[in-house]
Parts: C-alpha cells; sequence; structure tokens
C-alpha cells in the first residue's frame, strides 16, 4: 500500500536485526533545499511502524514521546531536582550508574523485567538495591508527571530484605575517654564532634563556618530529610575547644573515610565515622531525654502527632546535649 505523500515512510533496514524496520517523517527543509528527516524508531514489525506513523500524524508529540531514552529522562529529572535547590546525594548517582543498561532504551519501552534486571546485579548489596528502587520511583513519577509514560513500573520491582545492621556500634565509655586523650589527633577530634553532636559526617563536611555560633553554642546544618536540613545542632560545652580549631573541618567526605581508615588510635580503628551518630542518639536516650528532643538534635523525621505541637527551643536543646 503506497502511503499519501508527505506522510512519512516505513522500511526494512539491512542485516539481522530484532528491529529491522524504522519509521522515518520529513519535518522541513533547510535553506539549500535539503529535506530534513526525522526517525520515529524501530519497529518489530511493518505494521508497529505505521502505526508511529499514524501516531504521529495525530498526535507528533505523543509519538516524540515514546521515544525518548530513560537516560533523557535521568538527566531531565536531575535537573528538575537542581533547579527546585533539591541536591543529588552520592548514593543517587552510583544507583543511576547502576542502571547503565537502560540509558538507550526508550522510557515507554521500559517494564518491571528491565528495572529488575538492574536490581538483580546488585543484589548482594541490599542496602544498594533499596536507594536504587528508590531512585527508579521517583524517576518514573517524574516520567508520569510530564506525561512521558502512564505507569510506574518501579512499584513491582523486589529488593532483597535489608538484615539488621551489625555494622553501626556505639563507642563505648572507654573508647571515648581514650579519645579525649588524644586531642591533638585530627581525627580524634572529628570522632569528638561527630559523638557530641549527632551529625552524618556528610553534614560535617558539608558545614558553613558561617553557621557556627560558638558564642551561642549552635550551629546550622544537616542533610538528607526534610528534618534532617538546616536543623539547628546544639554545641556541647565539651566539644567548643575542639570546633575552635582552624583545622578541624573536613571538606571532602571520601577523604575523611581515608584518614579515619589509616588511624593508629585503636577507639578509632573499631568504628566507621557513622557510629559517632549512633553513640549520641545512645547517649541522649541513656540520659533520658525524651525522644522528641533527640529526633530534633538528630534530624530524624517524626510521625507522632504530638511532635508536630512539640517546639524546642535552642536553649532546650543544649541543655539537653550537654547532659551526655
Amino acid at each position: 500500500m503506497k502511503l499519501p505523500n508527505g506522510y512519512g515512510s516505513v522500511y526494512k533496514l539491512k542485516g539481522k536485526r530484532r528491529k529491522p524496520f524504522t519509521a522515518v517523517v520529513t519535518t522541513g527543509k533547510t535553506k539549500e533545499g535539503k529535506i530534513i528527516r526525522k526517525t520515529l524508531g524501530y519497529y518489530a514489525t511493518r505494521e508497529e511502524g505505521l502505526d508511529a506513523l499514524a501516531l504521529y500524524r495525530k498526535a507528533p508529540l505523543e509519538a516524540e514521546n515514546q521515544q525518548i531514552t530513560f537516560k533523557e529522562i535521568v538527566d531531565q529529572y536531575l535537573e528538575y531536582r537542581r533547579t527546585h535547590n533539591k541536591s543529588v546525594p552520592k548514593n543517587y548517582e552510583y544507583a543511576i550508574k547502576a542502571m547503565y543498561q537502560l540509558y538507550s532504551m526508550p522510557m515507554s519501552d521500559i517494564r518491571a523485567r528491565h528495572l529488575q534486571a538492574v536490581i538483580d546485579n546488585i543484589k548482594d548489596k541490599p542496602t544498594s538495591c533499596a536507594v536504587a528502587k528508590s531512585v527508579m520511583n521517583m524517576i518514573f513519577k517524574y516520567a508520569i508527571m510530564e506525561d512521558y509514560v502512564q505507569t510506574n513500573y518501579a512499584t513491582y520491582v523486589l529488593v532483597p530484605t535489608i538484615p539488621h545492621s551489625t555494622r553501626h556500634k556505639p563507642f563505648t565509655d572507654e573508647e571515648i575517654e581514650e579519645l579525649w586523650k588524644h586531642t591533638d589527633d585530627y581525627v580524634a577530634r572529628i570522632a569528638l564532634i561527630l559523638i557530641y553532636t549527632g551529625m552524618r559526617a556528610g553534614e560535617l563536611c558539608k558545614l558553613k563556618k558561617e553557621n557556627i555560633f560558638l558564642k551561642d553554642r549552635y550551629m546550622i546544618g544537616g542533610i538528607k530529610t526534610k528534618a534532617g536540613i538546616n536543623r539547628t545542632i546544639p554545641i556541647a560545652e565539651k566539644i567548643v575547644p575542639l570546633l575552635e580549631h582552624n583545622d578541624t573541618y573536613p571538606v571532602d567526605t571520601d577523604m575523611l573515610i581515608q584518614i579515619w581508615k589509616r588511624s593508629t588510635i585503636p577507639a578509632i580503628a573499631n568504628h566507621l565515622p557513622h557510629d559517632g551518630r549512633h553513640t549520641c542518639e545512645t547517649k541522649l536516650n541513656n540520659a533520658g531525654i525524651n525522644i522528641r528532643t533527640i529526633q530534633l538534635i538528630i534530624g530524624h523525621s517524626t510521625r507522632d502527632v504530638d511532635g508536630i505541637y512539640t517546639h524546642k527551643t535552642t536553649d532546650q536543646l543544649i541543655e539537653a546535649i550537654n547532659k551526655i
């Protein structure tokens, strides 16, 4: 059947291909009179190509949306986050890199089985799988919002159960005492600051000096959750001298971890930087501090109704942190 002039064409490509048919339309001419053609996509049968042509003639934008790739959607989504002042955490970047086999696929062709294959490739890292599924979910929600797809196939992906973590453990009182004997050591000072603030290592690295108010005993910082970002972090009296050191503030999380690993102090060698956060939460709890105050200091979100209406002043937070 001959197609009308200007309608477009479907033809078969040479060689052995999974999708040997391509649909092409003419979109205009150059100043020199050369015809400009656009490829709508590649198809398993001629009928699928004709359907693509028909869709393009009926709704050009919808037809183009069917060919936009996963990587193009990802790039749009990341730009959307940055435009709305939302950072892209490192673990999000790693998760996106793990999806490399999806990059060139049209977003409209991706199904749950393709996403599951990505998860299965990293199944030996349950936490990474959970992060990857979360990122997939955000990408698909964005694609639905922009009318690129209609179904969020990320919701059907199965991830391995994350076992109860034994990776992180609080510093013991003896270990903390040992750290205080080494305050001339850079890593020991960092460990003590993490213990007595409950900050993540990444939060300390991103902390701006202009947001540290030593005289008033608090600082503004935090990352990740809504409850954690730009929160008031009380400064315990005992770590004020540590924060006064000009070389105390790390600027890169990876660098901090490398320096931490090289420490010869036993109390450091037995722990990870994130253990400081666990220690702070544990010591606050042991000191009888109420859960809402702990959540405010640590930066944990809460679903407690009472928590929504319970406000704590900076002085109250300082009083609490000075009890550990």
